[in-house]
């Protein structure tokens, strides 16, 4: 009986995306399609898959955490009468992908966003009113501006926190929209300069940026979705290394790639306490956090390979872009514009919550 199921799994499923993989009732691994990373060999399947063996397998669709990500996958008896042997599909993409990938979804998720960005700037706004009605009155109650000035401002900040959110998730839609992550030639150079620039405006004196670089190191990228890499790979850093106050940054041509390294450490000075509100997740899990899967879906997409040590006193990043060798697709100038949101820059939506930035 067991050599018949198996024949007609190789008929249906030697093929399939999915991973599939057929055990015996003791979780023993009698064939699969292929090679599947989440149940490598010589482990034990059924703890891997988060259940119990002590317990019968029921059919039905669960979930398991791989690499940061979750999976679909399907439990099935083949054998209605007398189950001979357990069934496991695992879907080849993780649940992430599977709904950035649904158009109908991704349209859902940008009504959302948009609605909150709507009720976000109507705050701000109310508070810029507020800001200029007191600026009005400081000369009878300066009191009353230095007290008001500080509460306003943490209003903004905390503005900016919760855009941020909608911003991460709406860069995620993005690698799901070809136009939005066509390639252009690059000087990753001339890039970091600006954005180094840009930067230092909102991190000021709390988090210090020095960076050094070759000329002319020519990538092949998309010139906002490497903005937003790089934006949240300092939130990451930041998240790594608490007491961040120095960043350093520098890239050089090696051989066949170009390389940026990112070193976030303490030159011994306290790091500044946030005067913004701080959000506090509900609960933790292993599950990679939107920063994270930004840089992961950058990383597949442009070939580039990112790369992470820490020690005790400093967290280090590498991006490892592939080199773009075609001079006269390169442009000698970068035109560089400041995206923001309306009422905010992009870089005080992504770093405010980082620094003593002040609005006012």
């Amino acid at each position: 009986m067991q050599e018949e199921q198996l024949h007609w799994l190789r008929q249906w499923y030697s093929n399939s995306p999915d991973y599939v993989i057929a055990l015996t009732l003791s979780w023993e691994i009698i064939w699969q399609n292929r090679d599947c990373p989440m149940l490598p060999k010589d482990t034990d399947c059924c703890q891997s898959l988060g259940l119990k063996k002590d317990m019968p397998p029921v059919r039905g669709t669960y979930a398991l955490c791989y690499a940061g990500e979750l999976y679909s996958f399907q439990l099935d008896l083949p054998d209605t009468d007398s189950a001979q042997m357990i069934l496991i599909r695992i879907s080849e993409k993780p649940y992430s992908h599977l709904e950035w990938s649904n158009s109908a979804w991704r349209n859902e998720a940008d009504n959302r966003s948009a609605v909150l960005r709507s009720q976000v700037f109507g705050i701000s706004n109310a508070a810029s009113t507020l800001y200029n009605m007191i600026e009005e009155i400081s000369d009878e109650f300066p009191q009353l501006q230095d007290k008001s000035m500080v509460q306003i401002d943490i209003i903004k900040g905390n503005c900016c926190q919760m855009l941020r959110e909608a911003v991460l998730l709406s860069e995620q839609a993005k690698y799901q929209v070809p136009e939005a992550i066509i390639r252009t030639p690059l000087f990753l150079d001339r890039e970091l300069s600006n954005f180094v620039k840009s930067c230092q405006k909102v991190l000021g004196r709390n988090i210090r940026i020095q960076m050094e670089t070759d000329s002319y190191l020519g990538i092949q990228v998309n010139r906002q979705r490497l903005i937003h890499a790089l934006l949240c790979m300092i939130q990451f850093l930041k998240k790594k290394q608490s007491d961040m106050n120095l960043l350093q940054i520098q890239a050089q041509r090696q051989e066949e790639c170009i390389l940026l390294t990112i070193v976030a450490s303490s030159n011994g000075v306290d790091a500044a306490t946030p005067r913004h509100t701080a959000f506090q997740p509900m609960h933790t899990t292993p599950l990679l956090s939107p920063e994270e899967k930004i840089l992961r879906m950058f990383g597949q997409t442009y070939g580039v390979v990112i790369l992470s040590s820490s020690t005790e006193d400093r967290t280090t990043y590498t991006m490892r872009f592939p080199v773009c060798d075609e001079p006269a697709d390169l442009s000698v100038e970068t035109f560089w514009s400041n995206p923001d949101d309306h009422a905010f820059s992009l870089y005080e939506i992504m770093l405010s919550h980082i620094s003593e930035y002040r609005f006012y």
